[in-house]
Formats: C-alpha cells, sequence, structure tokens
C-alpha cells in the first residue's frame, strides 16, 4: 500500500513513502524523542516491518529522506518534529497494521 501526501506540489508532486518510512514516522508521532538509531528503536522498527534485524544503514536512508522532504526535522534537544501538523495527525490515525 503506498500513501501520498502532497507536501510541495513544485517540489514533490507525489510523495510515497516506503514500509520504512512509515514505521519511523508512527515511531516519532508516538515517541518524538525516539533514537532510531538505538537498538530498541531498531527492533521495534525491525519487528514491525517483519525482518530479524535492521542496521544504523538501513534506517539512515529513510530517515533522510523524511527530512529532504521536509516531512520531519529534528530540533535541538533530539526531538523529531513534524513539518505539518495536519500530516502529524494524519499519522496518529495509522496503526502498525496500516504502514
Amino acid at each position: 500500500m503506498k500513501i501520498y501526501y502532497n507536501f510541495s506540489y513544485e517540489a514533490q508532486p507525489d510523495l510515497a513513502l516506503c514500509s520504512m518510512q512509515r514505521q519511523l514516522l508512527l515511531l516519532f508521532v508516538n515517541d518524538p524523542q525516539a533514537k532510531p538509531f538505538g537498538k530498541t528503536a531498531r527492533a521495534k522498527l525491525a519487528k514491525a516491518l517483519g525482518v530479524p534485524s535492521l542496521a544504523p544503514t538501513d534506517v539512515q536512508y529513510s530517515l533522510n529522506s523524511l527530512k529532504v522532504n521536509t516531512i520531519i526535522s529534528k530540533a535541538p534537544g533530539g526531538v523529531h518534529t513534524f513539518e505539518s501538523a495536519a500530516f502529524e495527525r494524519w499519522v496518529r490515525t495509522l496503526t502498525s497494521a496500516d504502514a
């Protein structure tokens, strides 16, 4: 299932989120201070994705894409914030099964 969200038509007309990106968004919406490269977060992400484990580099690519596409940013203090409050509200309606 691909999810499309139009953030900026000129910059990205049809932004499709991969499963890893969706799981990262769910992680951050539930815990903005989550450390996505830590063992606990990677284990949670791996379980949600149905894979035995994830290396930090597996997470890095998807996280960078979310930042480049201005979906999330990392504020001082390590808090991951959504650039759009409306998009954050939509992510909150998702469950792991949807992602």
